[in-house]
């Protein structure tokens, strides 16, 4: 057989999935069968997974979040030694040694990883000064405007959040720079709105359909963006005396907030019981896990090349 017979040979090459004699091809295999395939992957794998045909990239990215909720925290890495345009990424399973994917993620050069929000990696443009908000995975995303010049530039203030709200038809972006002022825009609209409060904002959250604040004056305040803007401070009870260090948290249907203590070197967890409006002490958590050792092997081994730190798909949150 001539090396064109093998080529065309390869290309017609089919997999059986049903018992006569008609072979299918592999776009055409089960979806339960294929469902069932595909829980069996590491987060590294799904990538390849999806781009073995149209069909399996349509299927895989259907059941992406079900899939990713299913899987444990994975390692994320940046190389920013690429071209102008494009940044390599490598996803490192934590959990199954020698287990990596590496990639590409578009139009990244020149930006700034800041943070992550529903499965997104927020890339802030150092120059540009607007937001690129990437799904490592599909390679898709959202572009949002560069932000007012009152706003700090400094990629370690910034905290945000990415939503759907139904009542705008559209991706919110909301963000913070550590000052007073919480900043939104709307895709496609090409502007920023803000809303201010009598404090600093420490960090923000969606959960539950709602968005919140916390400010270093120890207050809880709910976001609303329609109609109009507002923040709206909440009295609660026992909120956590550690301004400036305090970070939400949530779990399933639990809202923390939470705080390193590096003179004991512990984390301190307290949960909001929405029935009393009280914050709770319920954790502290004092043992570094496997996978933090782990995380200082990878890091270790990619010092000086790449940004490196923890990506977990969540589920992209709507507000009402």
């Amino acid at each position: 057989m001539t090396e064109s017979e093998n080529q065309e040979a390869s290309s017609k090459k089919s997999f059986k999935t049903c018992d006569n004699n008609d072979p299918s091809p592999w776009s055409d295999l089960n979806h339960e069968l294929l469902f069932t395939v595909m829980m069996q992957l590491g987060v590294v794998d799904f990538p390849a997974f999806s781009g073995v045909c149209k069909s399996w990239r349509s299927f895989a990215l259907s059941y992406k979040t079900k899939f990713m909720e299913s899987r444990p925290i994975i390692c994320m890495s940046i190389c920013t030694e690429s071209n102008e345009e494009d940044y390599n990424y490598y996803l490192d399973d934590i959990n199954t040694e020698g287990r990596s994917f590496n990639s590409i993620l578009p139009h990244s050069g020149g930006r700034t990883c800041v943070g992550f929000t529903g499965g997104h990696l927020i890339l802030f443009g150092s120059k540009t000064h607007d937001f690129w908000l990437l799904d490592p995975v599909t390679r898709h995303g959202v572009h949002f405007p560069n932000i007012p010049s009152s706003v700090s530039d400094d990629p370690a203030n910034i905290r945000g959040f990415l939503v759907f709200s139904p009542s705008k038809s559209g991706w919110v972006f909301v963000m913070t720079d550590g000052s007073a002022n919480i900043w939104y825009s709307i895709s496609g609209q090409g502007e920023w709105n803000h809303v201010s409060s009598t404090s600093p904002i420490v960090d923000l959250i969606a959960f539950n359909g709602k968005m919140y604040a916390i400010d270093n004056s120890g207050h809880l305040c709910e976001l609303t963006i329609n109609p109009e803007p507002k923040l709206s401070i909440l009295e609660t009870k026992n909120f956590p005396n550690f301004p400036k260090l305090q970070q939400f948290y949530c779990s399933g249907e639990s809202l923390y907030v939470s705080r390193y203590l590096p003179v004991v070197g512990h984390y301190e967890y307290h949960k909001l019981d929405f029935e009393e409006m009280k914050w709770v002490l319920c954790k502290s958590s004092r043992k570094a896990s496997s996978s933090n050792t782990k995380l200082k092997r990878i890091a270790a081994a990619k010092q000086g090349k790449s940004k490196l730190f923890i990506w977990q798909h969540m589920v992209y949150p709507k507000i009402v």
